[in-house]
C-alpha cells in the first residue's frame, strides 16, 4: 500500500506540474522512472540503460546510459507499446547529454512502415536537463505507437545520455 501511495504521489506531482504549465487534461501515460523501467527495454541482453539516482538534486531518478571504450556506441531503449486513444499525440520528455559534442540523442516513432525522427542539438551537451515536446503524427488506422530512444556516445569515457519524465498525451503539443 505504501509503495502505491508513494508512486501515486510522484505521478500526482508530475501531473500537477504539467497542468500548471498549461497542458490540457487528461495525460495518458507517464513514466518518471521513480519505481521501475515502465516496460522500457534495451537493445541487448545486458541492460545498457539503468535507473540512476540523481546526485545533484535536479531530478530524483532517471534512465541513463554511459559510454565505454568501444567506438561508435549506439545504445537503444524502446518504450512500451502504447494504445492510441487520440489522432493527435504529444510526446514530452526531459533529457540530459554530458561529455563531448559527439554525444547525441535521437527519438524515432515506430509505427507501421514509418519512422519519424527528432535529434538533439550538439549545443545541448553539458547544458543540464532540457524538456522537449514532439507532435506525433499517426498513420491512418494506427492503433499503437512505440518510441525508440537512441543514444550515440562516441566511445568517449564520460559521455552519458539521460532521459526522464516521459509523457504521452492525447493532444498536440
Amino acid at each position: 500500500m505504501m509503495r502505491t501511495l508513494i508512486l501515486f504521489c510522484c505521478i500526482a506531482v508530475v501531473y500537477s506540474e504539467m497542468v500548471a504549465k498549461g497542458y490540457p487534461e487528461p495525460i495518458s501515460y507517464i513514466c518518471d522512472f521513480s519505481e521501475n523501467l515502465c516496460n522500457f527495454h534495451g537493445n541487448s541482453t545486458l541492460m545498457e540503460w539503468k535507473i540512476v539516482n540523481s546526485t545533484t538534486g535536479d531530478l530524483n531518478r532517471f534512465l541513463q546510459t554511459n559510454a565505454t571504450d568501444t567506438l561508435d556506441q549506439n545504445k537503444y531503449v524502446l518504450s512500451r507499446c502504447y494504445t492510441v486513444t487520440s489522432p493527435k499525440l504529444c510526446l514530452s520528455f526531459r533529457y540530459k547529454l554530458t561529455g563531448s559534442d559527439v554525444t547525441k540523442l535521437f527519438v524515432k516513432q515506430k509505427g507501421g512502415d514509418k519512422y519519424q525522427t527528432w535529434e538533439s542539438k550538439k549545443e545541448m551537451v553539458n547544458q543540464g536537463w532540457t524538456e522537449i515536446n514532439i507532435n506525433v503524427s499517426l498513420l491512418p488506422l494506427q492503433k499503437e505507437v512505440q518510441f525508440l530512444f537512441k543514444a550515440i556516445l562516441g566511445g568517449v569515457s564520460g559521455n552519458t545520455v539521460g532521459i526522464d519524465d516521459v509523457i504521452l498525451a492525447p493532444y498536440e503539443c
